[in-house]
């Protein structure tokens, strides 16, 4: 399976704001047509320290 089979995915942030532009490059790198759809949710924090931004991704085959 690659991007094309990504339906769904909730990103959650830790600074949304201060980092949402470089997500959204990469984003736009990797991602394909069909986009699916996205949510963007920030966090006070992650269990691991250094995480900044965790992934929930539904793809379907």
């Amino acid at each position: 399976m690659d991007a094309r089979h990504v339906v769904e995915v909730t990103s959650y942030h830790i600074g949304l704001r201060d980092h949402l532009e470089t997500f959204k490059a990469i984003w736009a790198e990797r991602m394909c047509e069909p986009y699916p759809a996205w949510t963007a949710i920030e966090v006070a924090g992650f269990v691991s320290e250094d995480v900044v931004v965790e992934l929930r991704v539904v793809a379907h085959r």
